[in-house]
């Protein structure tokens, strides 16, 4: 039998995970024009340290400091899957954020700095497949082979699938940091996290051409309106009961749903300031626990019934940076950034992940004078989910490396326009599935990403 209600479920409830561009599986770390432009920005002691670098946040003057910036980005997800029956053997995915917006705004006096930030920490965009996933061809492909064993030869099938998917987890960050002495300033926060996943997709018009005497003559035509007619019709109730439970399975299906919870995020920092050269932070971001609960309009699934709630947490994060001068000029960068995905509540998800997530990046930044900048930079990313139990069509973790371009100019003494652009390289990766009937086949995930970001710094 066709299990359509399980894979739809399955990609609806997970879907939300495919749509992090940077980061972990579930976290958006490119939080910043200058984050895609260098890469490291987990030691900053600019603007985007409300995000990246709270407790380093003491090192900006005296005032107010806002700055808001915003990134366009596309991403294209590419699944092939060689089953031998399925007539359409690569999919396609089209994932976008037209407007991914940041906004930050500090306070500095003296030891103190007060800070905000309002930021899309996870999701950020919509996920469109237009001719749906393996998961829902599959099932599809094997109506000939099925129903040629029940007495009815067919040779050839088509279907009408598609699924959209938008997910968006806005954080409203406020923060307090403290510079102790001259070498340390400390940082505490909360982040409160407001989530929204909308969900739309069908699989309806499959259509067949079994040749039957007295019911189908090898034309297409409706695989259900065929069955039900076999059910109805064929003397052997052995044959007439498999009809009807293939029919039931081929029946239109239509989800319309959404998905909404909160969820707070306590937050800590320090930032050293070793030397007038070396700048060191630590970052750690506790686990969010987050709840959604279904709002649903239309469930042809039978499994998205309103009100039901499920656990969808933001794992805990640890980002540890350094910052160098090492010319008059020339800044480095090091970040490392750590996720603790399987310590999560995913409603069982993460018990599939063989480790947790994490990225190292070096950035570049060079002052050609005082008023132009430009910098560079690169992001390894390590999938911590690469066991076969975890990868498939519908949720997959790739490792990733990233390079990013950029420049600042400063349109006077209290603005900064920055630019900034990047490119995202994953690495591809497969899984083998043996299926009882048809023998073995391999699914290959490949994907790749572009953003361009720009924003503007006000300080006063």
């Amino acid at each position: 039998m066709i299990r359509k209600q399980t894979t739809m479920i399955l990609i609806v409830l997970l879907v939300v995970a495919q749509m992090s561009f940077a980061g972990g599986i579930l976290t958006n770390t490119n939080q910043s024009v200058q984050y895609v432009r260098t890469l490291a920005r987990n030691a900053s002691t600019d603007l985007d340290a409300v995000y990246f670098n709270p407790a380093g946040l003491t090192e900006l003057t005296d005032g107010w400091h806002v700055a808001f910036y915003s990134q366009t980005i596309f991403q294209e997800k590419k699944i092939n899957n060689d089953f031998p029956t399925m007539t359409t053997n690569e999919f396609i995915g089209d994932i976008t954020a037209p407007i991914f917006p940041d906004l930050f705004a500090v306070y500095k006096k003296d030891k103190l700095a007060f800070s905000f930030g309002i930021a899309p920490v996870a999701g950020g965009g919509s996920a469109e497949y237009a001719d749906g996933l393996p998961l829902f061809e599959i099932p599809v492909s094997q109506l000939p082979a099925g129903l040629s064993q029940l007495g009815a030869p067919t040779t050839a099938y088509s279907a009408d699938i598609f699924f959209k998917g938008s997910s968006a987890y806005i954080g409203y960050q406020l923060g307090v940091s403290y510079k102790i002495n001259d070498m340390i300033s400390v940082a505490l926060g909360a982040r409160y996290n407001m989530a929204k996943n909308t969900y739309e997709g069908h699989i309806k018009d499959i259509m067949i051409n079994p040749t039957f005497p007295g019911l189908a003559d090898g034309s297409m035509t409706s695989a259900y309106d065929f069955l039900m007619l076999v059910a109805a019709n064929h003397p052997d109730p052995n044959v007439a009961g498999a009809a009807g439970l293939y029919a039931a399975s081929v029946a239109d299906l239509e989800v319309d749903a959404e998905q909404s919870g909160t969820g707070i995020t306590p937050i800590i920092g320090v930032n050293l300031t070793l030397n007038e050269k070396l700048n060191v932070a630590v970052k750690y971001e506790m686990n969010t626990a987050i709840e959604l609960e279904n709002k649903t309009v239309v469930d042809g699934s039978g499994m998205f019934p309103d009100g039901a709630k499920f656990n969808n947490d933001i794992p805990a994060m640890l980002a540890v940076g350094a910052q160098y001068a090492m010319m008059p000029a020339l800044d480095v960068a090091l970040s490392l950034t750590y996720y603790f995905e399987q310590s999560a509540d995913w409603e069982g998800a993460e018990d599939d992940l063989d480790g947790n997530s994490m990225e190292v990046a070096l950035g570049l930044e060079y002052d050609i004078n005082d008023a132009w900048l430009v910098s560079g930079g690169v992001n390894y990313a390590q999938s911590g989910s690469v066991g076969s139990n975890y990868q498939s069509d519908f949720e997959h973790d790739l490792g990733s490396i990233t390079g990013g371009l950029g420049l600042r100019y400063k349109l006077s003494e209290k603005i900064d326009l920055d630019l900034g652009g990047l490119y995202t390289q994953y690495f591809e990766d497969e899984k083998v599935t043996v299926d009882p009937t048809f023998g073995s086949f391999t699914e290959t995930y490949n994907r790749v990403a572009k953003a361009i970001a720009v924003g503007i710094g006000y300080h006063f």
